[in-house]
C-alpha cells in the first residue's frame, strides 16, 4: 500500500472514530435529557467541538420566522435568516468555502457548513456551522458527520416530545387528585411545589404593582423574601410569566405567574428552587396550566 493510500485510510478511520463517539454521545443525551433547551444546546456544543466550528446554530422555522433552538456565537440576523432559508430551500448539505459574498465577508465568515433539518420528510430548519476568516475550512468529512448529527436531532426531539407527553399526563393526574383535597392555599402550594421537586412555593398579594408574600410553604428568611418579592413584583408589573436563574446564592431558579382578575393582577404565584436544577420548559408549561385551574388562588 502506498504512503498516500495509508494516510487516506488513517484519516478515514479517525473520522469514523469521531462519528462513533458522536453517536454514543447523542444516544446518551437522548436517553437522559429532559429539557428541550438543554437538549439542543448540548448537541450543538458537542458538534462544534467535534467538527471544530467557531459559530453554530440549530434553527427551526415557525411560520414566516425562525426559532433559534440553540446558538453559539453571533452573526447578523438578516444573514442568519438567509442561510437558514437557503438550507431549507436547497434541502441538501452544502459547504461554502472562501465565499465571495459581501454579507459573509462583512461578517468575517469564510466557511459555512449548512445542513437542512428534515422532520417527517419535510425540511423545517437548519443546522449551521460557521468559521471565521483565516480559520479551518470545512471539508467533506465534516459534512458527512454533520449530516449524521442532523438526522439524530430529529429522533432526539421526537423521543423528548414523547417522554414529556407521558410525564405531563402523569403529573396532571397526580396534581388533580391532590388539588381536589386541598382546602387552603398553603396546602395547595405545598402539593404543587412537591410535584416540581422545588424547595418552596409561595403566593404574593399585589398592591400598586408591589408584591408581598402572603403564603409560603416553608419559612423563608428576610433576605430570600426580598429577592422573591422583587421578582414577583416584576411579574405583576409585566403581567407575564417570569423565569429567572441565579437570582442570588440562595435562589438558583424561580418561576412566577401573575393571576389576573378583571384586568388587574391581584396576586403572583411562584415556585423556587435553591438547588442547581433549573425549571424546564415542561415545568413552565405545566405550572401555568395548574395555577390557572386552581380556584383557591383566584
Amino acid at each position: 500500500m502506498f504512503i498516500g493510500e495509508t494516510n487516506q485510510l488513517m484519516l478515514e478511520l479517525a473520522e469514523k472514530d469521531k462519528e462513533i463517539a458522536m453517536l454514543h454521545f447523542l444516544n446518551k443525551i437522548r436517553d437522559n435529557c429532559r429539557d428541550e433547551d438543554e437538549l439542543y444546546s448540548e448537541i450543538l456544543k458537542r458538534s462544534m467541538k467535534t467538527i471544530e466550528a467557531e459559530i453554530g446554530f440549530i434553527i427551526i422555522k415557525k411560520g414566516k420566522s425562525f426559532d433559534k433552538k440553540a446558538k453559539e456565537g453571533e452573526i447578523d440576523k438578516k444573514l442568519l435568516d438567509e442561510l437558514a432559508t437557503n438550507a431549507i430551500k436547497s434541502n441538501q448539505p452544502v459547504i461554502y468555502n472562501r465565499i465571495l459574498n459581501e454579507e459573509l465577508l462583512r461578517a468575517n465568515i469564510s466557511s459555512v457548513l449548512s445542513i437542512p433539518l428534515v422532520f417527517d420528510n419535510t425540511p423545517v430548519g437548519a443546522f449551521l456551522l460557521l468559521n471565521k476568516k483565516f480559520s479551518r475550512a470545512f471539508n467533506r468529512y465534516d459534512m458527512k458527520l454533520a449530516t449524521v448529527i442532523a438526522k439524530q436531532i430529529y429522533f432526539a426531539s421526537k423521543k423528548l416530545d414523547l417522554f414529556n407527553s407521558l410525564e405531563r399526563t402523569a403529573k396532571t393526574t397526580e396534581f388533580e387528585a391532590k388539588a381536589a383535597k386541598s382546602k387552603t392555599k398553603k396546602t395547595f402550594m405545598k402539593n404543587l411545589s412537591d410535584l416540581f421537586g422545588c424547595e418552596f412555593g409561595f403566593v404574593a398579594e399585589v398592591k400598586d404593582r408591589k408584591a408581598s408574600v402572603s403564603v409560603a410553604t416553608e419559612k423563608i428568611t428576610k433576605e430570600v423574601s426580598i429577592f422573591v418579592e422583587g421578582i414577583a413584583s416584576e411579574s405583576a408589573s409585566s403581567a407575564e410569566m417570569v423565569n429567572h436563574l441565579d437570582v442570588s446564592d440562595k435562589i438558583k431558579s424561580i418561576l412566577c405567574i401573575p393571576l389576573v382578575y378583571e384586568g388587574n393582577v391581584r396576586s403572583v404565584v411562584g415556585i423556587v428552587n435553591a438547588k442547581s436544577r433549573k425549571f424546564s420548559s415542561l415545568d413552565k408549561e405545566l405550572f401555568s396550566d395548574f395555577v390557572k385551574k386552581s380556584k383557591l388562588l383566584c
